[in-house]
Formats: structure tokens, sequence, C-alpha cells
């Protein structure tokens, strides 16, 4: 090989080596471009999920999240709110498809998101559960753990299993049910405010809340509630009537 020839060939090579090098480069930085970016959303997302939970809390300290006292009647049918349509699966098995299973009977439904929410649903539960005993009316009650973490739909399983544990009596397995998806579309149509919280809905027998509460109940609001659960059972009744 000629002297000539061989500079031409190192002056390729070096060439070769630097686009290498080049695209190399440029992977690298596209590379930690695309991480910092993935980071900026964590860190955002983070911190709309702190703010939110901050004010949640300040206004829990404040005054328990109640903004106002529940209504002490019914609202017109017009005026109903219509349920949120999903499916869930209760902690016994059970599947339950909504709003069809409120047809045709009165549904007290209780939600909550965190433990303090779920003492708070239990309070209006056995005020419900108390004022009505006969098994020939038309009642359901449904319990619904809203879980908008993602970390808790990871452990399913697990956090299923404590509930199992925790709620007695087990007859309560069948009308409870742990919501992971589908929570904020849940919380925006229901008006869910504070996650901190507890909230009760009455639903008629046309899938139509027709009556709620939240935040930790006082007497008159239970004794609303029960009253309230009578004339929604007068309007099934008289369904069935005609």
């Amino acid at each position: 090989m000629s002297w000539s020839a061989a500079i031409k060939r190192f002056s390729l090579l070096k060439g070769c080596r630097t686009v290498v090098l080049l695209n190399r480069s440029w992977r690298q930085l596209s590379s930690q471009t695309r991480a910092e970016k993935r980071q900026l959303i964590r860190e955002q997302i983070r911190k709309e999920l702190g703010q939110g939970y901050v004010a949640e809390l300040k206004e829990f300290r404040a005054n328990g999240a109640k903004r106002s006292e529940a209504p002490t009647t019914i609202c017109e049918q017009k005026d109903g709110l219509q349920f949120p349509a999903f499916d869930c699966i209760t902690l016994s098995q059970r599947r339950v498809s909504l709003p069809q299973d409120f047809m045709d009977r009165t549904t007290l439904v209780l939600l909550s998101m965190r433990g303090v929410g779920l003492t708070m649903c239990d309070t209006y539960r056995q005020s419900f559960v108390s004022e009505f005993q006969d098994p020939n009316l038309h009642l359901f009650s449904l319990e619904i753990c809203l879980v908008d973490n993602w970390f808790f739909r990871l452990i399913r399983n697990t956090l299923e299993s404590r509930l199992r544990e925790k709620l007695k009596p087990s007859t309560r397995h069948d009308q409870f049910v742990c919501q992971l998806t589908n929570a904020r579309t849940i919380r925006s149509s229901l008006s869910i405010h504070n996650s901190l919280i507890g909230y009760a809905f009455l639903v008629d027998h046309s899938g139509l809340v027709r009556w709620s509460a939240h935040g930790k109940p006082t007497e008159t609001e239970l004794k609303s509630m029960n009253f309230c659960t009578s004339k929604l059972i007068g309007e099934v009744e008289s369904t069935h009537k005609h």
C-alpha cells in the first residue's frame, strides 16, 4: 500500500469513528433529555398531589371538611344526580354493576378514600341498619372504598385481605367494594371535595342520587337520612303497585 493510500484510509477510519462517537453522544443526550422530562413530570405530579393533600388537610383541621349540613328531605326526581356507571367486585367476590343494581330499590351508598372517612361512613351505616331491619323492604346498601393511589393498586390483594380482617361483621364483605379504577371520574361526578372524609348518598329506584351528606354526621343528619330513606321506600312501593 502506498503512503498516500494509507493516509486516505486512516482519514476515512477516523471520520467513521468521529461519526460513531457523535451518534453515541447524541443518543446519550437524548436519553438524558427523556429521563429529565420524566423526572420533571414526576415532580409535577408529586407537587400537585402534595398541594391537594395539604389543602384537604388544612380544611379538615379547620372544620372537619364539612361545608354544609345535609338537606332534611329528598330532592325532586327531576333534580336528582345520575350515579356514575361502573362495574366492581365485592370483598366476597360478588360482581356489582352500577347503576343497574340500584333499580327497583332504595340504596344507601357510602364512599370513603381514607381510614378516617371509613369510620364516618360506619356511623351512617349503623344508623341505617338499626332503623331498617325488615328484610322485606326494597333496600340495598353498598360501601365503596375509592382508591386513587397507584401504589395500592399494585398491592390490591393485600389491601382487600386487610379490609376483610378489619370489617366486622363479615356480612359486610358482600356489600363492600374496593374500587381501584376510574377514581377521578367517580370523584368528579359525585363532587367528592375532600378525600379525608366519608360521604353518604341515597340513590332511588332509577339510579338517581336524591339525598347526600358528607363528613362526620350529626344526629340531625342521621335522622334526616332515615326519614329520606322512608320516603324513597314509599316511592318504590308506589311504583310496584302501579
